[in-house]
């Protein structure tokens, strides 16, 4: 069963619980972003949406894309050299009509959010061990293992 955006944060938490030290700065979760404001059948409520600024910007961090029924759909990193917003900006660009037009056209499973984890810069190496952590525990439709 593919994972959710409860998942994700209950998974987050249990990362944070077992494997990092507690005297070290928390992540900052979130806020949800919706890439597709203006299209009907969105089944979350996004506080940020497109083309306001990506949460975490210019930190390293994870992201996930979820779908429309709010499924996880990918899990991915930037961390050292690449920014979160540096990342997500490889995905969508502006459409003609200043919408989100989405670079990849081969996903399984259409995104519609997109949620991140911003991770400290002073622990910016995390965010790969935060992502393998996440890809391992919750299914998702277009995370690929081993690639």
């Amino acid at each position: 069963m593919i994972g959710t955006l409860e998942d994700l944060k209950d998974i987050v938490a249990e990362y944070c619980a077992n494997y990092r030290h507690p005297d070290l700065e928390d992540f900052t979760l979130g806020p949800l972003y919706d890439l597709f404001p203006g299209q009907a059948g969105g089944m979350l409520h996004a506080e940020l949406k497109w083309n306001e600024t990506w949460p975490s910007n210019g930190q390293a961090g994870v992201y996930a894309f979820l779908d429309g029924a709010g499924a996880l759909v990918y899990i991915g990193k930037s961390s050292m050299k690449s920014s979160v917003s540096a990342r997500l900006n490889a995905y969508a660009s502006y459409g003609p009509d200043k919408s989100c037009k989405l670079k990849h056209d081969g996903w399984i499973d259409q995104p519609r959010y997109e949620f991140i984890i911003g991770v400290p810069r002073t622990t910016s190496f995390e965010a790969a061990a935060l992502e393998e952590f996440l890809i391992r525990e919750i299914p998702t439709s277009d995370n690929v293992n081993g690639v």
